[in-house]
């Protein structure tokens, strides 16, 4: 998974798990902050960002599993949410991910990349 999407989905998780809305996302890995911003909820979200360029957006039958489409890189996502810990799978990379949220961090584990990468939100 690529840098902006793994950052994106950080904060669609982070958002949906936590349940309170945020304009940005600390990336550990790059030691900087990103601006995003947009409509996060059980049913549909709609996320732009701003440093990257790109919008992610999609909706939920159930309110935990989303089918999402990540248009700066022309691919889909999947994201599962259970409680605290969310899981997916990223088409363009064709590779799972899983995480956790704990108050404002963020762990997600990226499976192509076979490495931890955290937020805080």
């Amino acid at each position: 998974m690529n840098g902006s999407t793994r950052r994106a989905v950080a904060y669609i998780a982070g958002r949906l798990i936590r349940e309170i809305p945020v304009s940005t996302v600390y990336d550990y890995d790059k030691g900087q902050y990103f601006s995003l911003a947009g409509d996060v909820s059980k049913r549909q979200v709609s996320v732009f960002d701003y440093d990257g360029g790109f919008h992610v957006g999609g909706s939920s039958g159930d309110g935990r599993s989303f089918s999402l489409y990540d248009y700066g890189h022309s691919s889909y996502i999947s994201l599962e949410i259970h409680g605290n810990q969310f899981r997916g799978y990223d088409y363009a990379s064709g590779a799972h991910f899983s995480g956790r949220v704990d108050t404002k961090a963020v762990s997600l584990y990226d499976y192509g990349k076979s490495k931890y990468f955290n937020y805080s939100v």
